[in-house]
């Protein structure tokens, strides 16, 4: 699993346990029968932006008997262009040496904050100034990035805990991590220690600990991963991702305005799109309750009457129509590098150096199209600019091309449906959609799952491509 790493100090031995700020007190004291298997959900910063959002949100986990445990988000964006509680910390922690910017960032994160809290009565006893004030200091004095900019997760935890009546438990306390990994039965060890199934809790996502007491906080979207760990640690009979759109869509939105919901897809499907740029799930957040075969369902907040998206297995699903197509996904930005070397093909481990040097380098490659003498290695275009001279002087020193050229950029479009599986004629199909708008393919390729197709083409092409893909296919 991919987590942003710092080595942290773990702090909590700063934080004083008799503080007003970290007292518990809930009045929960209901217990889940051991016969009724739990729902566990997860409220994103969409869904926490306002007062009135949040409502929304706590009318769903009451109207929920078996609500368990609910994962949070810091708080999101009220409208396009509004800053996101994660976004205002991570600029207070680049503003490290600049303390009158990082106070104007901290009076932004605090009034937000007290707009959430005073929309409840609920909350009245929990001083959020003051509690950012004291995260402040504890950041000047420690300089633990990962602990600072996950304290918007942990503030609205403690705020629905109050408004909810249920017990607050820190990430910290369960959720065990070591190098990148997740080390679940550290977790489970630690969870049945602290009775997490005992009483409904909330609980802050996007963080844990790892066994050397640092802090770690994961990739952005990361609430999602702690949402599905927690299902996958109380054994739930559903996970609910609650979000601000009908469930997962079959195609971005903002490129294809008439994009529908998905009402049912399986793990393999999800992953596939999740990967390829659908944004509703975080990939890595399906691994747990994958593992644990726990469904998933994919929810409104604001429209809780839809059905949403149900996530399962795929012997679960119904048959569908052989050929058909699921959904679409896409991201655009990327480069072709083309590593060109007469006889390469007869070269032991040629693709092996090249692969190591760009993971070397921190560049995770999209795909790798190959002929005789020549391969594709298709990168993050940023993210290849900025290391793109020392890549160029490795490979000339391992591999020795016979040259070295980038082609214009390009957009990765994936087409995806289980039912695409040993039925022909279903590339043909996506291929004479987008000749007949006039664009072109430079790369394709399906996995050996078989359920998806991924096609480049020019970045220029990006919208008009997944809008004829979508009126084509869909």
């Amino acid at each position: 699993m991919a987590l942003l790493y710092f080595r942290l100090f773990h702090i909590a031995f700063t934080i004083k346990k008799n503080s007003i700020l970290f007292q518990n007190t809930s009045t929960a004291t209901c217990s889940i029968p051991d016969a009724m298997k739990p729902h566990v959900y997860k409220f994103g910063g969409s869904s926490l932006a306002n007062p009135e959002r949040i409502r929304e949100a706590i009318q769903m986990v009451r109207c929920d008997p078996k609500c368990l445990s609910v994962v949070v988000s810091a708080f999101g964006a009220r409208f396009k262009g509004d800053l996101k509680a994660t976004d205002l910390l991570l600029r207070y922690v680049a503003k490290i040496e600049q303390p009158r910017q990082q106070a104007k960032i901290l009076t932004q994160v605090k009034a937000r904050f007290a707009e959430i809290a005073a929309g409840f009565e609920e909350t009245a006893s929990f001083d959020t100034n003051r509690y950012w004030d004291h995260m402040a200091k504890i950041f000047a004095a420690n300089k633990h990035a990962d602990f600072f900019i996950t304290r918007g997760e942990h503030c609205m935890a403690r705020l629905m805990a109050l408004i909810l009546g249920f017990r607050f438990v820190d990430a910290t306390e369960f959720i065990r991590l070591e190098r990148g990994c997740y080390l679940l039965e550290q977790s489970k060890r630690q969870a049945k220690k602290i009775r997490l199934a005992e009483t409904p809790s909330v609980v802050p996502g996007f963080y844990g600990l790892t066994l050397g007491g640092f802090v770690q906080a994961f990739q952005r979207g990361g609430s999602d991963i702690s949402g599905a760990m927690g299902a996958e640690l109380l054994e739930a009979e559903t996970y609910f991702n609650c979000t601000d759109v009908n469930g997962v869509l079959d195609a971005n939105p903002d490129l294809v305005p008439n994009a529908q919901t998905i009402p049912i897809m399986s793990f393999d499907e999800l992953g596939e799109m999740a990967s390829r740029g659908a944004s509703v799930v975080h990939s890595y957040a399906l691994r747990p309750v994958r593992r644990a075969r726990i469904p998933v369902i994919v929810r409104n907040t604001r429209n809780p009457e839809h059905q949403g998206t149900l996530i399962t297995r795929r012997e679960d699903i119904p048959t569908r129509i052989p050929g058909s197509i699921l959904g679409l996904a896409g991201r655009n930005g990327f480069l072709p590098i083309i590593i060109s070397k007469d006889g390469m093909d007869e070269e032991v481990a040629f693709l092996a150096t090249v692969t190591r040097i760009f993971a070397d380098h921190g560049l995770n490659i999209e795909h790798i199209p190959d002929s005789r003498n020549a391969i594709t290695v298709i990168v993050n275009g940023k993210a290849f600019r900025r290391v793109e001279k020392a890549i160029r002087n490795d490979l000339a020193k391992k591999c020795h091309p016979d040259s070295i050229s980038i082609g214009n950029e390009l957009a990765l479009v994936c087409v995806v449906g289980a039912a695409m599986r040993e039925h022909s004629g279903v590339a043909a199909q996506i291929l004479n959609t987008l000749a007949s708008e006039r664009i072109s393919v430079s790369t394709i390729s399906q996995g050996g799952s078989e359920i998806s197709i991924v096609l480049g083409i020019s970045n220029d092409k990006y919208e008009a491509a997944m809008r004829a893909l979508h009126a084509g296919l869909l």
